[in-house]
């Protein structure tokens, strides 16, 4: 009778052993050879998980196998708010994560299971993400996803229309033409809510492209305060913008555009410099 229990206890912990396992440690591998312009296996693969037809769309599939940053899933999520026919973005999880934000982009999680691009000899494992245009691998890159780069390659791979604007005298224009709309909602980066900045009173915006902490922008940012406002684009990471502000004691004044409200997303600023210039008395005089 002893050693039927000890049997049935070495057979019970045995069970346990391997449902932990399967649950814990076990990962399958799906291995995507990109073979020239061959993508057979990842089409389907994206169809089958994604439930959609990839047809002759541009597919951006972005890959995690390791946990992503929140500035990527904010860097992926603005490109995919822009909804764009054309284009597909889908991204794959090989870890479970809490979102810092409800998503807009298709995405599935799987803890057991992992995939790997293989072009040639090199292996793709950690991160990376595939440009699929017609069915067929036409980029694979690795790394840190950053929106420069994908929509660099957006506007090389597809009809998505794009300019430049050249200079302060170019942009201002196009900024107060567009800041002229009753309805545009910006986000604060104190409050961490939108808000319609056409109803706001200010003396003066700031549009600052881009963010670097060194002490032109310190100056710049402490400067005037609550006569301003610091209006920062969409490509701008709002992580990296929040972090400064904050230990200038300036976020009470900043808005980024995080839906591209001012449609910027596809357009090249050729000066990084910060433009400010006068704003137009709103309807509200508090901020």
């Amino acid at each position: 009778m002893k050693k039927k229990y000890i049997s049935f206890v070495n057979f019970s912990l045995f069970f346990l052993i391997i449902l932990i396992w399967s649950y814990f440690l076990y990962k399958k591998t799906i291995y995507f050879h990109i073979d020239g312009e061959n993508a057979q296996k990842i089409v389907s693969f994206l169809e089958k998980e994604f439930h959609v037809s990839i047809d002759n769309k541009l597919v951006i599939f972005i890959v995690f196998n390791t946990l992503p940053f929140s500035s990527e899933l904010e860097d992926i999520d603005k490109i995919a708010l822009k909804r764009i026919r054309s284009i597909k973005i889908m991204v794959f999880f090989g870890k479970r994560l809490r979102f810092p934000f409800k998503p807009s982009f298709k995405f599935i999680t799987d803890p057991h299971l992992r995939l790997f691009a293989i072009k040639k000899d090199e292996k793709f494992r950690k991160r990376y993400f595939l440009i699929i245009k017609n069915s067929k691998v036409i980029y694979i890159g690795k790394g840190i996803i950053n929106i420069n780069d994908i929509v660099h390659l957006i506007k090389i791979s597809s009809s998505v229309s794009s300019y430049s604007i050249n200079g302060s005298n170019e942009m201002e224009g196009y900024l107060k033409e567009t800041l002229k709309r009753e309805e545009l909602f910006l986000y604060n980066l104190k409050t961490n809510s939108y808000r319609n900045i056409s109803n706001l009173s200010f003396k003066e915006i700031c549009f600052i492209p881009y963010i670097c902490p060194n002490k032109k922008y310190e100056k710049l940012l402490n400067t005037n305060m609550g006569h301003r406002i610091f209006i920062f684009p969409v490509f701008v990471n709002s992580y990296k913008v929040k972090k400064f502000l904050s230990e200038l004691g300036s976020i009470s004044y900043a808005y980024f555009d995080r839906k591209d409200e001012l449609n910027l997303l596809f357009v090249n600023i050729l000066s990084r410099e910060p433009l400010c210039f006068k704003g137009e008395q709103g309807k509200n005089e508090n901020y």
